[in-house]
């Protein structure tokens, strides 16, 4: 496995991204929610006098002081980095090749220096991300060449890809932090991922480094081994029998050395295809409470009493303090496979457990939420055709307080953003906004947000092959015309309308039916495919 190991490396190497940057070989979501691995407890227990963190005995009045800082902390709360990550493909010149790009901008204008460093990041990665796709078109185009010639009654026909998927995975005013995934495909059975991190000083845009950040490397190395020996034994199976060797190996020299990011309540750390289990194990990430990392520079520890983090669906352990009593329980969820291809799934917090409701589902992820006095676990299944819903736990008792269709992409302390699959004019990825507590999900918003992900030539348009009327405003009466040609972007999804964009930011509305008949909707009684060049739908 060395061997294979050292060609992977040298894969990694070749991508010429800016490592340094980064502290290593690191890597969604899309969600700003994190990755796998364990939650900590509140910031504010992590940096006890008298923790790993702090020994330094307790001020005098220090309750004035706490009175302070919970002020000045509601007040910082509301200017926190925002941002947001846009699709960017690459401009492939034949159709043996596909590139895909996404870039994280701050969208606000309370952190310059922030937004700067992120897109000069952005900006490096992206011109050595278009150096690397030219090189594999070439040899794509290359390979095609070469099957035509061979022959052959149905010649092999190659399809390379490359992309860069990025997930901020904190974004406070201590520290914003992006987890990279690069995924790679240049023929053979598979593909090969890496994943790695950049962290940033929110305040001065510095990239951050084991210099920053403290020397944590020995107990970061102490809770990966703790993580994989209360997995049990069938997760340890799945590993190498040499994988201490190598994690000894890894942590032998300081964390800039490693994959590494950080999430509201851990730091991550990740073990690359082949390091310590085969390529079907995948990328495993494992997260590192704050309180359990000795020396580490307090200044970024999270100061807000809240945590949104995704954990392990892999079978290895979290663990999480779910009610705040300074003692981490053990999160596990086990999936038991059915015997027609199926899994039940079983979430255990140490002795208790609880069989989840999904039937006909392959795949769980679990997500913990920990809001002032609140503890949720949110756990996404998927199904046939990427269909997800979602359950909504009480995390101190494990019992169901909801379920709904859909998928969490974003979690704060006022709202979930949940992502379900919408179909007019296309098939899209609509969101909407919920407030959520121990009742449940709620919801006054009437319309799905779609097509918000992309910019420029890589947001979806359809372009009209007829004249069509269209309104001002949602249920106005009023109507002005599109001419044959122009171009619009869907944006919103009512029930029975669709805003758009034209290629001037105007703004319209169309009034659409089902069609029973033909599939698909009408709008003023044509099937919109009559009206329409470019409408794709999935499944």
């Amino acid at each position: 496995m060395r061997k294979k190991r050292l060609i992977f490396l040298a894969l990694i190497t070749s991508l010429t991204l800016v490592f340094t940057a980064c502290g290593g070989v690191d890597t969604e979501v899309s969600d700003a929610s994190g990755g796998s691995g364990a939650a900590a407890a509140p910031a504010e227990k992590a940096a006890a006098p008298g923790s790993k963190l702090s020994e330094e005995p307790a001020e005098a009045g220090s309750e004035e002081k706490a009175a302070d800082e919970n002020e000045s902390k509601s007040s910082s709360e509301a200017s926190l980095p925002q941002f947001k990550v846009n699709n960017e493909n690459y401009e492939s010149q034949g159709e043996h090749f596909y590139g895909s790009f996404e870039r994280v901008e701050i969208t606000d204008n309370d952190h310059q220096v922030l937004k700067e460093a992120v897109k000069d990041f952005f900006d490096a990665t992206r011109a050595d991300f278009d150096k690397l796709c030219a090189d594999y078109e070439a040899e794509a185009d290359k390979a095609a060449e070469e099957a035509e010639k061979s022959g052959e009654e149905d010649p092999y026909t190659p399809s390379y890809s490359h992309g860069i998927y990025s997930k901020v995975t904190r974004s406070d005013n201590q520290m914003f932090s992006v987890c990279v995934n690069v995924y790679s495909f240049t023929g053979g059975a598979h593909g090969n991922s890496f994943s790695y991190g950049v962290n940033f000083d929110t305040e001065t845009g510095e990239v951050l480094s084991a210099r920053h950040i403290g020397d944590v490397t020995a107990s970061v190395k102490d809770y990966v081994l703790k993580t994989i020996d209360e997995s049990g034994k069938e997760a340890e199976e799945g590993l190498f029998p040499e994988y201490r060797d190598t994690i000894d190996t890894m942590f032998s020299q300081n964390m800039d050395e490693l994959a590494y990011w950080f999430d509201d309540a851990r730091l991550i750390v990740a073990f690359q295809e082949y390091d310590i289990a085969p390529h079907a194990a995948g990328i495993l990430e494992f997260g590192v409470p704050y309180h359990d990392l000795t020396g580490f520079n307090t200044k970024y520890i999270p100061k807000r009493d809240f945590c949104a983090v995704t954990l392990n669906n892999n079978g290895f352990v979290d663990f999480i303090d779910v009610d705040g009593d300074g003692t981490d329980e053990k999160i596990r969820l086990e999936n038991k496979e059915t015997d027609d291809y199926y899994s039940t799934f079983i979430l255990h917090k140490d002795e208790e457990e609880e069989t989840l409701k999904f039937e006909y589902y392959y795949s769980a992820t679990p997500k913990f939420v920990h809001r002032g006095s609140d503890d949720y676990f949110f756990i996404e299944a998927m199904t046939d055709n990427d269909w997800t819903d979602t359950e909504m736990l009480d995390a101190k008792t494990l019992k169901l307080i909801t379920e709904f269709e859909g998928s969490v992409r974003n979690i704060d302390e006022e709202k979930i953003t949940i992502v379900t699959r919408q179909n007019a004019l296309g098939t899209w990825s609509g969101e909407k906004d919920y407030t959520y507590d121990s009742k449940g999900i709620s919801t006054d918003q009437d319309h799905y947000r779609i097509n918000n992900y992309s910019e420029g030539d890589d947001r979806v348009s359809l372009t009209l092959k007829t004249d069509l009327e269209y309104h001002t405003a949602p249920g106005k009466a009023d109507t002005e015309t599109l001419k044959k040609g122009a171009k619009i972007y869907p944006t919103t999804l009512y029930e029975t309308e669709v805003g758009f964009e034209t290629e001037t930011g105007q703004e319209g509305f169309i009034t659409y039916e089902s069609d029973e008949e033909n599939g698909g909707i009408r709008i003023n009684g044509i099937n919109e495919n009559d009206i329409f060049d470019g409408i794709m739908y999935a499944g």
